[in-house]
């Protein structure tokens, strides 16, 4: 038994060590939280090699518990993967009275990637759905000329979407700081439609049903890719980080 799940550590840590690698190699070393996969990569392989190895019952033992425990935490990504993934499949109901516009990165006044997606978007659904409101979100963070709420207010105005039907909030740091401030400006609302990347409309549709009685949709700013993984991986850990800050008790 001992072999057999460490010699299934070894091959799941290199194929982490390969994943991280290649990341590095298409997006840059800087990308966050890939240090997560060479960690976990490195943990993985050199525990499984050390319970192969070891003629120890008390090494071999460690290495085992070590394992174990690795096997639930990745079983419960795997899990967490599918559910979020799950989320991409739905369509969103129409007709939503808000539109709430999660923010990302803006490069100095102008939206990043990731932001710029989550516009257009919420540009569609808004073209669809004439009397819903939109509701942008975020504060201004290290190299940001302006909030990532008055980016996403000012990129919709842009795309033809009438001011009136735009509200947003500037301070927020964090997605539940996005939400509250955002429940705040709408006041009593019967449906909200959510708008984030892919990856992330899974917790955020978590985060706000604890935080209101109206009925939710997501609306997935972007399919799968080959960062989805390490997008999976870093949300799945801040969700586990959300359970310890009691994030999804309900907040009314």
């Amino acid at each position: 038994m001992i072999r057999r799940i460490s010699t299934a550590a070894i091959i799941i840590g290199v194929l982490f060590l390969i994943y991280g690698a290649a990341v590095t190699a298409l997006y840059g070393a800087g990308t966050p939280m890939l240090w997560a996969w060479y960690a976990v990569g490195a943990v993985l392989t050199a525990n499984g090699i050390t319970g192969l190895r070891s003629s120890k019952r008390g090494i071999a033992v460690t290495s085992l518990v070590i394992n174990i425990a690795a096997a639930v935490f990745l079983s419960g990504g795997a899990v967490f993967s599918l559910l979020a993934l799950s989320e991409l499949e739905k369509e969103p109901e129409p007709g939503c009275e808000y539109v709430i516009i999660l923010g990302a990165a803006v490069n100095g006044d102008a939206p990043s990637e990731a932001l710029q997606k989550r516009i257009d978007a919420a540009y569609t659904y808004l073209c669809e759905n004439k009397n819903s409101v939109a509701v942008g979100t975020g504060g201004r963070g290290d190299g940001e000329d302006i909030s990532e709420g008055s980016c996403i207010a000012a990129g919709l105005e842009k795309l033809g979407i009438d001011s009136s039907r735009i509200i947003f909030e500037d301070t927020s740091t964090t997605t539940v700081e996005n939400f509250d401030n955002a429940l705040e400006l709408m006041g009593n609302a019967e449906s909200i439609a959510v708008v984030s990347s892919g990856f992330h409309v899974f917790r955020a549709r978590l985060l706000l049903s604890c935080r209101t009685d109206a009925r939710i949709s997501v609306i997935p700013a972007s399919g799968t890719d080959i960062l989805t993984p390490h997008y999976m991986l870093r949300e799945y850990t801040v969700f586990l980080v959300d359970i310890i800050l009691g994030n999804y008790r309900r907040a009314y």
